[in-house]
C-alpha cells in the first residue's frame, strides 16, 4: 500500500511522469461518466427550480447528450 501511495505521489509532484497522465486520463473519465449519469435524469434538479425553465433544462440537456455523442464518435 505504501509502494502506491509513493507512485501517486510521484505522479503528482512530477508532471513529467507517465503515471500523471494516467491519473489525469482516470480522474477525466470518471468525470465524463458521472456528468453524463446526471444528464441522462429527465427531472430539473431542485436548484434549478425557478432560474430556468423545463423547456430550457430539456434543451440544453438535449444538446450536452447529443454533443458528447459526436465527440466519442470522432
Amino acid at each position: 500500500m505504501l509502494y502506491v501511495m509513493g507512485i501517486i505521489t510521484t505522479a503528482l509532484v512530477c508532471p513529467d511522469f507517465p503515471g500523471f497522465m494516467i491519473l489525469v486520463y482516470f480522474f477525466e473519465t470518471y468525470l465524463d461518466l458521472r456528468q453524463r449519469a446526471a444528464l441522462k435524469l429527465p427531472t430539473l434538479p431542485k436548484t434549478l427550480v425557478g432560474v430556468i425553465s423545463q423547456e430550457k433544462f430539456e434543451k440544453s440537456r438535449a444538446y450536452s447528450l447529443d454533443k458528447r455523442f459526436v465527440l466519442y464518435c470522432n
